[in-house]
């Protein structure tokens, strides 16, 4: 999304310093990940700092260079790999955990379904795509700092119905730290 890059290195001043971290260790525990794909890395921090020293392999995605840049210097064992997420071509790699935390629902819904077939294609056996986003369908705006960024969501029937299609199964919806609504899928 290219407001990141117009954002910057000052996005690190409006993100929590926590939400979202115990979440994403409770379910890369819960199935003893070993491999975890995060789309929408941004800049490490502070998901993936917290998260990829329990893990053997940890892939980031941004399409923020700006971002990607500061992943690689907070979470130098880490794989960067700079992509919009729904034009990633991950070949035939299988991860244990995919997760989008914050990130997804900046994406227009055509681009959504696109991203989440992507990232269902990529589970592997017994492992789960996990993701944010509003349970209602539509669209409203969020904020980092001064900017205004458009929001959208499928809404849960269709986040459901497309995953389910992709070969997936709805687990459940939780709320996390700061009211994070997380889908929870596995295959």
């Amino acid at each position: 999304m290219d407001i990141y890059d117009t954002i910057g290195s000052d996005y690190a001043l409006n993100r929590s310093a926590d939400i979202g971290v115990l979440d994403i260790i409770k379910y890369t525990k819960s199935i003893s990940a070993k491999s975890v794909l995060d789309l929408g890395c941004g800049n490490g921090m502070p998901i993936a700092v917290n998260v990829e020293p329990l893990v053997e392999k940890y892939v980031g995605v941004d399409s923020s260079k700006i971002l990607l840049n500061e992943f690689i210097e907070s979470v130098p064992n880490a794989e960067a790999l700079h992509s919009k997420i729904e034009k990633l071509d991950l070949q035939n790699r299988l991860f244990d955990l995919i997760f989008s935390f914050g990130c997804l629902f900046h994406l227009k819904p055509k681009n959504q379904c696109e991203a989440l077939k992507i990232a269902a294609s990529h589970v592997s056996e017994d492992g789960k795509l996990i993701f944010t986003s509003g349970i209602e369908e539509g669209e409203c705006n969020g904020y980092v700092g001064k900017y205004t960024i458009p929001h959208w969501s499928l809404g849960e029937k269709k986040y459901k119905e497309l995953l389910e299609s992709c070969g997936l199964k709805f687990e459940g919806i939780e709320v996390g730290a700061g009211e994070n609504t997380f889908f929870i899928f596995s295959k």
